[in-house]
């Protein structure tokens, strides 16, 4: 069970690194459709966990790999945006979402049926 603090912070990253993947997007993860489904920190604030969703590409999970080489470049843009708001910028890690790509299949198995 999150706290209060952890949605508000998490909410707040989230926020931000979608404004910084349109800003910088290319630079760390090419030419991928990305989208953030899912910001999450850890209770004592020290890390954070961000599920992507990856379309237009072949490889996702070499795209994920890519953004998680460049997390400590990401981490310095966040902590520029939100260095008001947070005492201690989390460290970020990036983790493949493929919850819409397994709901598709189930709806493709319903169909069949």
């Amino acid at each position: 069970m999150d706290s209060r603090r952890q949605r508000q912070v998490a909410k707040l990253l989230q926020e931000e690194m979608a404004a910084l993947f349109l800003k910088h997007g290319r630079d760390w993860y090419g030419s991928a459709f990305l989208t953030i489904t899912e910001a999450t920190v850890t209770p004592d604030l020290a890390e954070s966990r961000f599920y992507v969703s990856v379309f237009n590409v072949e490889d996702k999970q070499a795209v994920v790999l890519r953004l998680n080489a460049h997390a400590s470049d990401v981490r310095y843009h966040l902590g520029q945006r939100v260095r008001h708001q947070l005492r201690h910028i989390p460290e970020v890690q990036f983790f493949l979402d493929d919850g819409m790509e397994r709901a598709a299949r189930v709806e493709e198995l319903l169909k069949g049926e």
